[in-house]
């Protein structure tokens, strides 16, 4: 009449990987390292000149969410490698945008070192 179920019913695997948060973040620091790396380029403009942000937040936004951008992205692409993951280009966009990050960063060290008063 009534079958009762076993316990072992909901414990079956349904073949979904659980999401790759490690990726998110490399995406999330990947996101905010390029937003950083705009914010000195309105040093050039007076009217929406934002130079106290220039200095102690931007340049370590920049530099250091570009290579934890880096490492997280790479530990998200291992991840979902191995079948731990489920979201692999998201790790490949935050590697991406963290690596752009970091050549903005060069740029505008370059950029400074050049212009600098011999």
């Amino acid at each position: 009449m009534s079958e009762a179920l076993s316990s072992t019913a909901h414990d079956v695997p349904t073949g979904r990987k659980s999401g790759n948060c490690i990726g998110v973040a490399a995406l999330v620091v990947g996101i905010a390292a390029c937003v950083a790396a705009l914010f000195p380029m309105t040093a050039f403009f007076d009217a929406i000149n934002v130079l106290p942000l220039n200095g102690p937040v931007t340049w370590p936004t920049m530099f250091f969410g570009g290579i934890i951008g880096v490492v997280l992205g790479v530990i998200g692409v291992r991840r979902a490698h191995v079948g731990k993951a489920s979201n692999l280009t998201t790790a490949k966009v935050g590697i991406a945008l963290s690596l752009i990050a970091l050549i903005i960063c060069a740029g505008w060290v370059a950029l400074n070192l050049t212009s600098a008063p011999s």
